[in-house]
C-alpha cells in the first residue's frame, strides 16, 4: 500500500503517534542513545542501594516486612499501598536483598548489549518497579521517572527494524518529560522564593548533601535572581517549545541545560540525570518519510 494511502487511513492522530516523521535508522538510533542513557541510570540506581539495603529492608531493619506492616496497620495506610507489589516484601535476608540489586545491575548492563529482543528491557522495568515499590517511605522522585521512563522504552523494538511502537514509545516519553518540566515551572510559581529571585539558593541541597558548596557562588543578587528567573522561564516555557519545529532546538538545549543547574544545585543528580536522558527524545533529527512498511512491521 502507497504511504500517502496508509497516511490518509490512520489520519493526522494517528500519524502523530505511529509515524514518527524521520527515517527509521535515526529513529533507532535515537532510541538506542534514551536506552543506554536509562540502562546507566537504572545500574546507579541499584547501586545507590548496595551498602544500606540491608539497614533497611532486612528484617530487622528500619522499613522490615514485620516493623512496616505496624506502622501502616497503625496510620491506617494499608489500602493506599496494596497495590505497590514487589517480590522484596518476601526477602528479607541481606545477601538475597543485594542479589537482587546484583539482578538489577546486571539487567541494565543486557539490555544495552541484547538487541534481539524487548524481554531483557522488559525484565529491567519489572525489577526497577519491585524495588520502587519496596522503597515505601524513603523513595525519591528519581523512582518515579526511572519507572515510567524504562516501561515506554520497553515498548519499542529491540533492533532497529521499523515498527511503529519505535513512534508511540517516542511520543509518550516526549509527552511526560514535557509535562514533568512543565509541572515544575508551574510548581515554583507557587513559592514566593521563585518570584523574589532567591529560588536557587533555597533549592541547594542541605550541607550534608552537597556535592558543592554553591552558596557563595550564588549570594551576589547579580547571580541567584537572573539564574532563578531563568530556571522558571524554561520550566514554563520550554515545554511549549520544545513542540514547535522552529524553537525545538533552542528549547531543548535550554531544558538540557536546566536539568544539569538544577541536578548540580540540589544535588539529585540520577533524577534530573534521567530526566534530562529522557529529553533527549526531542533531539532534533532530518525530517524524512517514513515508509508504510514501518507501520505493519512485526516487533520482536
Amino acid at each position: 500500500m502507497p504511504a500517502n494511502d496508509t497516511d490518509h487511513e490512520i489520519g493526522p492522530w494517528g500519524r502523530f503517534w505511529f509515524i514518527d516523521p524521520v527515517s527509521p535508522a535515526e529513529t533507532a538510533r535515537l532510541l538506542r542513545v534514551l536506552k543506554l542513557g536509562m540502562a546507566i541510570a537504572a545500574f546507579w540506581y541499584f547501586a545507590s542501594h548496595w551498602s544500606d539495603i540491608g539497614y533497611w529492608f532486612a528484617g530487622d531493619g528500619v522499613l522490615g516486612r514485620q516493623g512496616l506492616a505496624s506502622f501502616l496497620r497503625d496510620a491506617d495506610l494499608g489500602r493506599s499501598v496494596n497495590w505497590r507489589l514487589s517480590p522484596l516484601y518476601w526477602v528479607d535476608h541481606p545477601f538475597w536483598l543485594r542479589g537482587y540489586l546484583a539482578l538489577g545491575m546486571l539487567l541494565s548492563v543486557a539490555s544495552v548489549v541484547v538487541t534481539r529482543s524487548r524481554i531483557v528491557s522488559i525484565l529491567l522495568w519489572l525489577v526497577v518497579v519491585g524495588l520502587a515499590n519496596r522503597s515505601l517511605l524513603i523513595s525519591g522522585l528519581e523512582d518515579l521517572v526511572l519507572c515510567w521512563g524504562l516501561g515506554y522504552l520497553a515498548i519499542a523494538p529491540a533492533d532497529a527494524v521499523p515498527h511503529w511502537t519505535a513512534s508511540f514509545s517516542r511520543r509518550l516519553i516526549q509527552l511526560h518529560v514535557s509535562w514533568v518540566i512543565a509541572v515544575t515551572g508551574l510548581t515554583m510559581l507557587s513559592s514566593l522564593v521563585w518570584w523574589d529571585g532567591t529560588g536557587v539558593i533555597a533549592v541547594v541541597a542541605p550541607v550534608e548533601d552537597r556535592l558543592t558548596d554553591w552558596v557563595e557562588t550564588l549570594r551576589s543578587p547579580w547571580v541567584h535572581e537572573p539564574l532563578t528567573h531563568a530556571i522558571v522561564a524554561v520550566g514554563l516555557l520550554a515545554p511549549i517549545l520544545l513542540w514547535n519545529a522552529r524553537t525545538r532546538r533552542t528549547a531543548w538545549g535550554a531544558a538540557t541545560l536546566w536539568c544539569v543547574v538544577l541536578g548540580l544545585l540540589s544535588s539529585q543528580l540520577l533524577y534530573f540525570f534521567s530526566v534530562a536522558v529522557l529529553l533527549q527524545s526531542f533531539c532534533p533529527l532530518a525530517t524524512t518519510t517514513l515508509p508504510s512498511s514501518a507501520f505493519a512491521a512485526n516487533p520482536k
